[in-house]
């Protein structure tokens, strides 16, 4: 299960508006104004569908600022995260990422007044000074930014037409912001969200068995005192969980199953809450806590209306701090000229860095359509599985006894019906179209050079996990299907069971049981204010200096190709060591925990 997102069909008709050239204009205030670059998404629409907005349509938007002192964080979340560095593990807060990497508190104050001046209304500054929030009425914000809205449709990856708005004019900002602001986030809405998909089936107790996470849960770690999180577009209902906590023999907090669940609604629009949508909450949930069913698992629920999407979630989670481990089942998709989407994407990069430096560790689906997710022309899947901040989880196939739940055999989830987990590169939104992050990263050079050196990307995936019951989906008659939930679309009763294939299921799974590990590795550490002291960081530079070891990783070298790799006709088909069908292969949780405690690396 994996989200994807609207794209403008390259078969549509297209009217191409000619634009006036912009020099410096004055403001409300007589503040001297100048046009951002990039922030202009469609160069041409639609010749149907394309009217003025309603003038009095409530709009919240984002000011995202880019990191003070370029390079500087960047630098500062390589030291705190290679086990190698004297500061590794040595986080901090989003107020110390504000203060030291954040917009200066004069360039807020400007782009404060700015806003007001022109009737428009600030309502949060995150903590960390890359993301400004306000809000006010379409006609207040094409008077201040000096341009134009219009509403528009185009195709959607359905082949349905999806309803959007943007600007057709470039945003005009007061002229000494310009080179301080990486995007105005929220005027354009045509980044959409829509995930897609639905071993011998997987149960908890063989899930823990398969990945050596029964270990610590046989001990009696079950996550207590720890947080994990998932960021949720979807829709989710909690009276699903005590069900699933009963089938499985799930210990439970004192306050009941589920009690342990706090929803933090987040974004600007209506958020999904208790809610059946698709599914996907339901499935974060309740793989989240199949390994940690103790830890304290917050919810950052968001609604598919939210226009600020994935920045407001991803400013929410840097400012509550509160999470040590975050799962993401998302994927964002740009047109087939995507570079328009750079500065966006770039600022949810900038959130990022903010929770690398603070020790959160953040993982991702990495998509269930091999390497198909990155095509030249139509929808791309490129983010956040291009960010190296992000640790990017793909699928495979796994059987186990029956009866004992141990491992006998584990293969690649291959490509058939497009079906697949997702491995390869983004070679199209590049650094020099505004994607800087997206080449390979520190940990990537240093131990797969061959590799990366000769494909200049960021490439995924990180490690896998079990995503389907067999190559392809799950069969009509429920065979073959990686994970049973409790799920209750509309015509179904509460605590019914539905069966899901996908590297949704992995990347939640895997943060439950990285989480449990946590928790056994700091059960004596009393947590600091920051929380920075109980928090494993950016994992990826750990797990790729252990990448060869057996007992941190099962290389999985059997199975079939997922597609070939994007631009070329070499497949990518499993091999020993690092490959772009299963990454480093599939975690030994119990071998890792083994290593850090020996090791002292905690």
């Amino acid at each position: 299960m994996r989200a994807f997102t609207m794209t403008l069909g390259p078969t549509s008709r297209f009217l191409t508006l000619a634009f006036i050239a912009l020099t410096a204009s004055a403001g409300a205030s007589g503040t001297p104004l100048s046009p951002l670059p990039g922030s202009v998404m469609h160069g041409s629409l639609s010749v149907k569908g394309s009217t003025p907005v309603d003038p009095t349509e409530q709009i919240e938007f984002v000011l995202c600022f880019k990191p003070r002192a370029s390079g500087a964080l960047e630098k500062f979340v390589d030291s705190v995260s290679d086990p190698s560095s004297p500061n590794y593990r040595h986080f901090i807060g989003p107020d110390e990422v504000g203060q030291k990497f954040g917009a200066q508190q004069s360039d807020i104050d400007a782009a404060t007044t700015f806003l007001r001046a022109n009737g428009l209304a600030v309502t949060h500054v995150s903590k960390n000074r890359f993301d400004l929030f306000a809000k006010g009425t379409a006609r207040q914000i094409q008077s201040a930014f000096r341009t134009t809205l219009v509403r528009s449709s185009a195709l959607g990856a359905d082949g349905r037409p999806v309803p959007f708005r943007t600007n057709v004019t470039p945003i005009q900002v007061p002229s000494s912001l310009v080179e301080k602001l990486r995007a105005v986030v929220g005027l354009d809405n045509s980044v959409q969200r829509k995930h897609m998909g639905q071993t011998t089936m997987l149960s908890p107790d063989s899930f823990r068995m398969a990945y050596y996470a029964a270990t610590s849960y046989g001990a009696g770690y079950y996550g207590q005192g720890t947080r994990v999180g998932i960021a949720n577009w979807d829709g989710y209902r909690l009276d699903n969980v005590p069900y699933f906590a009963s089938a499985y023999n799930l210990p439970v907090p004192a306050g009941g199953a589920g009690s342990n669940i706090i929803v933090r609604e987040v974004g600007t629009g209506t958020t999904w809450g208790q809610d059946t949508a698709q599914g996907e909450g339901d499935l974060d949930i309740q793989s989240e806590l199949i390994s940690a069913p103790l830890s304290s698992i917050y919810v950052y629920d968001d609604a598919e209306s939210d226009d600020n999407a994935p920045v407001s979630t991803l400013s929410a989670v840097s400012d509550d701090n509160a999470v040590d481990v975050m799962s993401e089942s998302w994927g964002w998709a740009t047109l087939w000229n995507g570079n328009q989407y750079a500065p966006l994407f770039a600022s949810a990069h900038d959130d990022h860095l903010s929770m690398s430096a603070q020790g959160i560790t953040y993982l991702a689906s990495s998509g269930d359509a091999g390497t198909e997710y990155f095509p030249q022309f139509g929808t791309r899947y490129a983010y956040p599985d291009c960010d190296e901040e992000v640790a990017i989880v793909g699928g495979t196939v796994i059987a186990v006894d029956a009866t004992s739940g141990a491992r006998w055999a584990e293969r690649t989830w291959g490509l058939r019906n497009h079906w697949a987990g997702t491995g390869g590169f983004d070679p199209w939104d590049t650094p020099a179209i505004g994607y800087p992050y997206n080449v390979p990263p520190s940990y990537q050079k240093k131990y797969i050079g061959a590799k990366s050196g000769m494909y200049n990307y960021r490439l995924v995936p990180d490690f896998s996990s079990a995503a389907g019951g067999q190559d392809g989906l799950g069969n009509n008659d429920g065979t073959g299907w990686a994970i049973p939930i409790y799920y209750h679309p509309s015509g179904y009763s509460v605590g019914s069971i539905f069966y899901f294939d996908g590297t949704s299921f992995a990347s939640p799974a895997s943060a439950g049981a990285l989480v449990a590990l946590e928790g056994r590795l700091f059960q004596y550490v009393k947590p600091n204010a920051n929380r920075s002291n109980v928090r494993l960081g950016r994992i990826q530079d750990l797990l790729y200096s252990l990448g060869g070891n057996q007992n941190i990783f099962t290389d999985v070298v059997a199975g079939n190709s997922i597609g070939n790799l994007p631009g070329t006709r070499i497949p990518a088909l499993p091999t020993r060591g690092w490959d772009f069908a299963t990454g480093w292969g599939s975690p030994v949780w119990a071998g890792l925990y083994g290593y850090m405690f020996l090791s002292g690396k905690i």
